[in-house]
């Protein structure tokens, strides 16, 4: 099995085989045992730490990409806080220093916050864009293409609690 690897991609994993990525392709030589399936799981990636803009993850690299990105920021929150991400294009799941503050598959991207220091925020995308530059189709349309945390990102401290 060849496998195309996206660009920054640094391992790749298929159940428990996981290589490292040493160029554009890997070769996996899978064992074939007959009356089951030769992949046990999806396979995934990973990859190293980058810096992702607001935006659209097309226009950053990632056309076809669909799966998550995290953006993580340490940022005091001294007590109770709102935070609105305003415009997503996906998923949204926010963490406050690791718990969860909860998920989102819909506008409005709105969270009350716990207090703490390291905020991160998970999108998952669609697989629109995967689906349109794998196989492309009529069923596909512009607007599905479209992945990503757009903003403006704003957290408000509550002056009472």
């Amino acid at each position: 099995l060849v496998v195309d690897v996206p660009p920054g991609a640094e391992r790749l994993s298929v159940g428990a085989i996981d290589v490292p990525v040493t160029g554009p392709r890997v070769e996996l030589r899978l064992p074939a045992v007959p009356g089951h399936p030769v992949l046990d799981g999806p396979i995934t990636f990973t990859c190293g730490p980058g810096r992702m803009r607001l935006g659209d993850w097309e226009s950053q690299g990632l056309s076809g990409f669909s799966g998550g990105v995290r953006y993580h920021k340490t940022v005091p929150i001294p007590g109770k806080a709102h935070l609105d991400l305003g415009r997503v294009r996906g998923t949204a799941e926010v963490f406050v220093d690791g718990r969860s503050q909860g998920v989102r598959v819909c506008s409005p991207y709105t969270f009350d916050l716990e207090a703490g220091g390291e905020l991160e925020i998970l999108v998952l995308g669609t697989l629109g864009p995967w689906m349109a530059e794998a196989s492309p189709t009529h069923f596909v349309v512009e607007g599905q293409r479209v992945s990503g945390l757009f903003g403006p990102v704003q957290i408000r401290h509550s002056l009472v609690e």
